[in-house]
Order: C-alpha cells, then sequence, then structure tokens
C-alpha cells in the first residue's frame, strides 16, 4: 500500500513539473518582454532629448523691455539687467551649466531715416533705428574711418552724433564716411527745410568678426539691409546704425523728445540645453515659464525662448511613447496570463488522468491481492 502511494505522488510530481518549468518560462520570458518597452524608452530618452535639441534653433533665452514716456537714464537700464538677473537666478540657476553669458542692445524705435546717397548723389528715405551693443570694438573691425566717441562728453554740442554703419549695409543703401543720416525728422514749410530729432553722421564702417556673433546677438544681421515682408508678401527694408549708448542716452535728452521716443533694451542670453537630461524636462519647463511670466508683469517686458517649445515638444512625444510602451506591456502580460491559464490547464487535465490511471492500477493490485 505504501509503495503505491509513493509511486502515485512521484508520477504526478514528474508529470506536472515539466509542466510547471514551461510555465515558469513563459512567465519569466513575458515579463523581460512586458519590461522591454518601458528599459528601452527610459534609455533612449536621452537620445531623443539630445536629437530634438540638435534640430532646434539657437538655444537662447530672449527678453526685452520697453521704456515709455521716461528719461533714458543708465540707471534705468541697470535696473532692467538687475531684474532680469534675479528672475533668472530665481527659475534657471538649478539647472547647472544650463545659462550662459549674457549681452545687451538698447535699440530706438523704427522711424524714417533721411541721407543722401553717396553714389549718386539722390536723396533717400527708409525706416532705420540706432542700436548699441556691448564691447563693439572687441567684436568688430574696422573697415574703413574712425571708430565713435564712447561718451558724451566726447561729443561737442552743435556737432551730429557719430555713428558706425556695416560694410555691407553701407554698400547696399549708398552711406560712406561723413554721410548725415536724420532720424524723426519733420518739415518746416516757412523754413522750407527739415529739421530732426536726431541727426548723426557715419564715422566709421565696420564689419563683424565671423567668430565673435554673440554680442551681436548671435546673428550679423545688423550689419546688412534688413527687410520684413508686407501683408502682400512685398519686402519692405529698414536697417539700423550702431551707436554708443551713453551717446545715445545724451542725444536723446539733448534732443528733447524723449516723450515721444520708447527705448527698448534687449537681453539675449545663451543657453546650453546639452546640460539637460531627460530628468530634467518637466522641472525646466517650468522654470522657463515661470521665469517669463515674471518678465511679462514687468513695465513693458515680454520673453520668449525656443528651448522651451523644444522642451513641451519632448513632453508630449514622451507621453505618447509611454502610453504606447504601457499598451503594449499590457498586451503581453494578456498573452503571458493566457499561456498559463492554457499551461494550468494542461496540468490539470494531466494529473487528472494520472490519477484515474493509478487509480486504476490500485484497483488491479487489490483485485489481483484478493485473488491470489
Amino acid at each position: 500500500m505504501l509503495g503505491l502511494v509513493r509511486l502515485a505522488a512521484l508520477r504526478e510530481l514528474r508529470g506536472g513539473w515539466r509542466l510547471l518549468l514551461v510555465a515558469a518560462s513563459v512567465l519569466t520570458f513575458a515579463s523581460a518582454l512586458t519590461a522591454l518597452p518601458l528599459v528601452y524608452n527610459a534609455t533612449s530618452a536621452d537620445l531623443a532629448l539630445r536629437e530634438l535639441i540638435t534640430q532646434s534653433p539657437d538655444a537662447v533665452l530672449f527678453a526685452d523691455h520697453a521704456r515709455t514716456g521716461r528719461p533714458p537714464l543708465r540707471s534705468d537700464i541697470a535696473a532692467v539687467d538687475q531684474a532680469a538677473q534675479q528672475a533668472r537666478d530665481r527659475h534657471l540657476a538649478q539647472f547647472e551649466g544650463l545659462v550662459s553669458d549674457t549681452r545687451r542692445m538698447t535699440e530706438t524705435p523704427q522711424s524714417p531715416v533721411r541721407w543722401t546717397r553717396t553714389d549718386n548723389q539722390l536723396f533717400e528715405s527708409l525706416p532705420g533705428y540706432f542700436q548699441t551693443a556691448e564691447q563693439l570694438r572687441e567684436h568688430a573691425r574696422l573697415v574703413e574711418g574712425s571708430w565713435p566717441a564712447q561718451t558724451a562728453a566726447e561729443v561737442g554740442y552743435d556737432e551730429p552724433i557719430p555713428t558706425v554703419v556695416g560694410a555691407k549695409l553701407a554698400a547696399e543703401i549708398g552711406l560712406g564716411v561723413g554721410s548725415v543720416l536724420g532720424w524723426f525728422g519733420w518739415y518746416d514749410e516757412e523754413e522750407e527745410e527739415w529739421n530732426f530729432l536726431l541727426e548723426t553722421e557715419v564715422v566709421g564702417i565696420i564689419e563683424p568678426l565671423a567668430d565673435n556673433l554673440h554680442v551681436f546677438h548671435f546673428t550679423d544681421v545688423w550689419f546688412e539691409l534688413q527687410a520684413n515682408i508686407g501683408l502682400g508678401g512685398e519686402e519692405l527694408p529698414y536697417f539700423a546704425v550702431f551707436i554708443e549708448e551713453d551717446v545715445l542716452v545724451h542725444a536723446l535728452v539733448r534732443g528733447g523728445g524723449i516723450s515721444g521716443v520708447t527705448l527698448t533694451h534687449r537681453l539675449r542670453t545663451r543657453l546650453h540645453p546639452d546640460v539637460l537630461i531627460s530628468d530634467d524636462v518637466e522641472a525646466a519647463v517650468d522654470g522657463f515659464k515661470a521665469y517669463i511670466q515674471e518678465l511679462q508683469r514687468l513695465e513693458g517686458g515680454s520673453a520668449s525662448a525656443f528651448l522651451l517649445r523644444v522642451l513641451s515638444d519632448y513632453q508630449r512625444r514622451a507621453f505618447f511613447s509611454g502610453g504606447q510602451s504601457l499598451l503594449a506591456g499590457l498586451q503581453l502580460v494578456a498573452v503571458a496570463l493566457f499561456a498559463v491559464a492554457l499551461i494550468d490547464r494542461r496540468v490539470a487535465a494531466r494529473t487528472a488522468v494520472d490519477r484515474e490511471r493509478l487509480a486504476a492500477r490500485g484497483a488491479r493490485a487489490w483485485q489481483q491481492a484478493a485473488a491470489q
């Protein structure tokens, strides 16, 4: 009797062991397949972020502040710089190495500029504006003439305000050393002459150093004729002239037209997004949004960053990719559970057959023992 029980136990254990081994293998394989999309998604996230950043425009943080109806004082410009710096530190300093140098330009609004061309002596007028640039002399070279005065004290009261223009621009619109530009003008019918809020003289022709465009907000378009596109698709040309900040502020005060001139302080901050990893994206998006909102609350303030669009796009793609991975995982789990159910059914059926066989053998053994 004891021998029959042992035989039955070993038989059932041996019969189910192979199927259980198959079930364990299926579960292990299914678990690996289920985890594979998630692991792949995590390891490829940084590569996807790098690819998006590489395809995006220059990673520059833009911050513009327009000041209207107030004296264009250097202290006001410094206050704008300080406010923008504090906002950057509050919201972006947590990402070490992300924020790099900041360059500043101060610009006047566009207004018709009148001058006489040097190539044909014809009178011409185009929209133009004046702008300052930090470290202009270190990042451009003089082609002709001389550098302009850097302080108002160097400019005589009756002298035109000294400026410099890009070499390509000068060739395009017929400017040369000695050309006089009249800006923000009105015609005096009694005197039959033009009066200008600001009269400037070109004292130098310059061109940028190719490897130092950072000072010019990462582009050299300021050195050539620019154009807006009108509603009808036509090109509307305009241009910019370089001037020293202290000289510009003094000239506007001297001109007496402060209330009609809105100075815009433009800050351009270089960003190094390669320091970000996929785990930083959510916090970086929140930081950029908070920074932009804070600057927009300032008087005449606005801000933007191409990088914010890139990171937001990455977030959307990552969410979609995560949903796909989860769906694939659920499908694999369903297949694995179905396979386990089939194996369990097979084990149960085989166990029932083995029990019937063992019972039949036991009955025959009892019959044989009784016959003897």
